[in-house]
């Protein structure tokens, strides 16, 4: 059985032990995706791995976002963790999920809808109408994902990480109510 739990952000070094790692080997073309296609240019595989970077690592966002901005949902198995989710409430108005991450066992188990679903609670709860998810044009199940829940696209910025890499940005806004 699956449980979700809240936790504080003291316990994000053990957050960031589930792997958010995956094999890229396709983008979305972004022409298609602004007119809502979802169309897919084959790319040379590489392992895309959001930690790989420390001052991405969960473990830095509360000395660069604060810790009373975030809240951390984790998801465990029995005891063992095998996912979880954190948000940012940057203003009493606005809220991101800004990580997301399934061990590679439990993917495609429902859990990232739990986790998903779980986080609009909060966003709600909060009263605040919409929640932002910022994902890139490499990062294809995670864009096909938030789509299926109800996601709008609502930005698209090419090449928007200058100096890191050739990626876009992609925002996505999806309602609280749940």
């Amino acid at each position: 059985m699956i449980r979700i739990v809240r936790e504080g952000v003291e316990r994000l070094a053990e957050y960031a032990t589930v792997p958010i790692t995956f094999e890229v080997s396709s983008k979305l073309s972004l022409p298609a995706l602004k007119i809502g296609r979802f169309v897919e240019d084959a790319v040379e595989p590489f392992v895309k791995d959001y930690d790989a970077v420390e001052s991405e690592r969960p473990t830095s966002l509360p000395d660069r976002l604060g810790h009373d901005h975030l809240v951390v949902l984790a998801a465990y198995k029995n005891d063992s963790r095998v996912g979880g989710a954190i948000l940012h409430f940057p203003s009493e108005v606005e809220a991101q999920l800004i990580d997301l991450r399934i061990h590679p066992e439990s993917r495609r188990s429902g859990l990232g809808r739990r986790l998903v679903q779980s986080a609009l609670a909060e966003v709600a709860h909060r009263g605040i109408p919409t929640m932002e998810i910022e994902t890139q044009d490499t990062n294809v199940a995670a864009c096909r994902f938030y789509h299926s829940l109800g996601a709008s696209l609502v930005w698209i910025e090419p090449n928007g990480y200058p100096g890191f890499s050739d990626e876009a940005k992609l925002v996505w806004s999806l309602p609280s109510e749940v």
